[in-house]
């Protein structure tokens, strides 16, 4: 499974705010989405919730955000049923 992570280009031009967030490995909760839908969009193949998962590791284990990415089941199962909305998926 190899991932694009061309997504952070395309976050840069549309959401800078976001992505200095993520560089200084301080996001919101909102970013979570923000970035997760990028993600899919790059990465196709890849289930929605896959991506959502990257993404929480991304911000969590990766940036060290952990208490950003201590969400509960229900938080998630929004997450998942907004992007699937948004993609189609």
């Amino acid at each position: 499974m190899k991932w694009n992570d061309d997504w952070r280009i395309e976050l840069v031009e549309t959401d800078y705010d976001c992505y200095e967030r993520l560089c200084e490995c301080r996001n919101t909760k909102a970013d979570i989405y923000r970035i997760a839908r990028i993600m899919c969009k790059y990465n196709q193949t890849m289930s929605v919730e896959d991506c959502l998962i990257r993404t929480l590791e991304w911000l969590g284990d990766w940036n060290g955000q952990y208490n950003l990415v201590d969400i509960s089941l229900s938080e998630y199962e929004n997450l998942v049923n907004r992007l699937k909305a948004i993609l189609k998926r």
